[in-house]
């Protein structure tokens, strides 16, 4: 799943994306004690929030809960002057989840210092500026000692490889040994890598939908201005950074932001009809305002914040109430299942699974495959850490999996 797009010298002429399908759930009329397919699903009705929920054998609506509109804690949209060049993660100034941007030069790249004489610091700032008049919201950044945290990373990999590859965020990710940090924060990483292009030439960016991880390219021909931004390198890390929350491409005029239509104007709107994906998650997969991103709202457990499973059966979740399904297989069927936490040597019990087509929770895409059944069952942490889980079906023990609890 990745933008592609035309790519030409100075100026990026247009980013489409292809993705695979995600089940979107319809708007619809919730009554209280009605019965409901997905559970633990949460769907907005009336001003009240409602999840399905399980009572003795079937699923059912339950009362809802009202809500409450949190109101946006301004923040300090930082300034720099002067930069330092950071090499590994520091401490955080941020708490909650955040953007991690991380300058990426390959193995046989020349370092042009752009971390170092403002270029990125003005990107970022200038995509958050975007984003707050459009939809009067902004992404947290990773930030220490009043600047942005960007990360400098020389990469084993040459040019041409990350060029060409299809999967270079989550490579970089790996190569990097991120998970094996343990961020107690929640980061989406951003990995700014300084070649022309990537996806074989035909892409400025590209993400996975509900990832943590996407890659943009920055070098010459993915940049330069344009009749909306300064630098047009703005537009590939917010869309990417929307596609990581869930969003998917639309049908939507070509200025639509996330349309999968050229903009001939080139001057992009986020969703201005509000029926994609602000404020609506029928369309396009997501309703980016019910998400626990966003500066001012990273503490509102009322928002939405999906597990998500990486490589290696490794995965990541936010503390709190969360659904857990399996990291990589379906059954066909299934009598029992139980989900055990195997963290220490003796195994605990945590929880007993239903059946569930969306074992990881609706705001999660992993769905199973069509006459499959995947176990699925809540699980609530709130302690921060690494734990070791795995499921037992009809007795017979299954893959241990790791789960790194963070805020």
């Amino acid at each position: 799943m990745r933008i592609k797009g035309a790519v030409t010298k100075g100026v990026v002429v247009a980013l489409l994306l292809t993705l695979a399908p995600i089940t979107a759930f319809s708007a619809q009329k919730i009554t209280p004690g009605s019965t409901c397919k997905v559970y633990n699903q949460k769907v907005t009705h009336q001003n009240k929030v409602y999840i399905c929920i399980k009572s003795g054998k079937k699923l059912i609506w339950n009362k809802g809960v009202a809500v409450v509109k949190p109101t946006p804690t301004p923040t300090t949209i930082l300034t720099p002057t002067a930069f330092t060049r950071n090499i590994g993660d520091k401490p955080d100034e941020v708490d909650g989840f955040q953007l991690k941007v991380v300058y990426v030069v390959p193995k046989d790249g020349k370092d042009r210092e752009l971390d170092l004489d403002g270029t990125l610091q003005k990107i970022i700032t200038e995509g958050n500026n975007f984003l707050t008049k459009e939809i009067q919201r902004k992404f947290p950044v990773d930030s220490w000692q009043g600047n942005y945290d960007i990360e400098f990373f020389k990469s084993t990999l040459t040019k041409l490889e990350l060029i060409s590859m299809r999967d270079a965020h989550r490579v970089l990710f790996n190569e990097m040994k991120i998970f094996e940090r343990k961020d107690v924060n929640r980061k989406m990483y951003s990995f700014w890598i300084d070649i022309d292009s990537l996806y074989n030439g035909t892409a400025c960016g590209y993400s996975n939908i509900n990832d943590n991880r996407h890659a943009i390219a920055i070098g010459p021909q993915c940049s330069g201005r344009s009749a909306q931004f300064e630098d047009n390198r703005v537009t590939a890390w917010v869309h990417e950074s929307l596609h990581g929350i869930g969003v998917e491409d639309t049908n939507g005029d070509g200025c639509e932001f996330l349309s999968h239509e050229p903009c001939t104007s080139l001057r992009y709107k986020i969703d201005p009809e509000r029926k994609f994906y602000v404020g609506v998650s029928t369309v396009a997969g997501s309703d980016i305002l019910n998400r626990r991103v966003w500066s001012g709202f990273t503490k509102d457990t009322s928002l939405v914040m999906p597990c998500r499973m990486l490589e290696n059966l490794e995965g990541i979740c936010t503390i709190g109430e969360n659904v857990i399904g399996p990291p990589r297989f379906q059954w066909k069927d299934f009598s029992s299942a139980i989900l055990q936490d195997v963290t220490d040597s003796n195994p605990v019990f945590v929880g007993n699974g239903i059946k569930s087509q969306k074992p990881w929770g609706a705001n999660n895409e992993y769905t199973c495959s069509a006459n499959f059944v995947c176990p699925s069952t809540t699980l609530s942490e709130d302690k921060l850490g690494i734990r070791k889980y795995r499921w037992v079906i009809d007795g017979v023990i299954g893959e241990i999996f790791t789960i790194l609890w963070q805020r």
